[in-house]
């Protein structure tokens, strides 16, 4: 769903598959800062990635 929600401002999909990537790259991070093992990271992450903000992508996640 990130996918193709980003591939809708993209016509290009590997940007689009590069920026989605990006954003789970920085909701797994964002996840493993308070999980305490798989179960409560597996909450964390999908808390996290429907939390995400511009502001926290861009301070947890470097593209280089």
């Amino acid at each position: 769903a990130v996918t193709v929600a980003l591939r809708a401002v993209d016509d290009d999909p590997l940007a689009a598959a590069a920026a989605a990537t990006a954003v789970y790259t920085g909701a797994a991070d964002m996840a493993a800062d308070g999980a305490r093992g798989p179960g409560s990271f597996a909450v964390a992450f999908l808390d996290a990635l429907a939390g995400i903000d511009a502001r926290t992508f861009t301070s947890r996640v470097v593209i280089s």
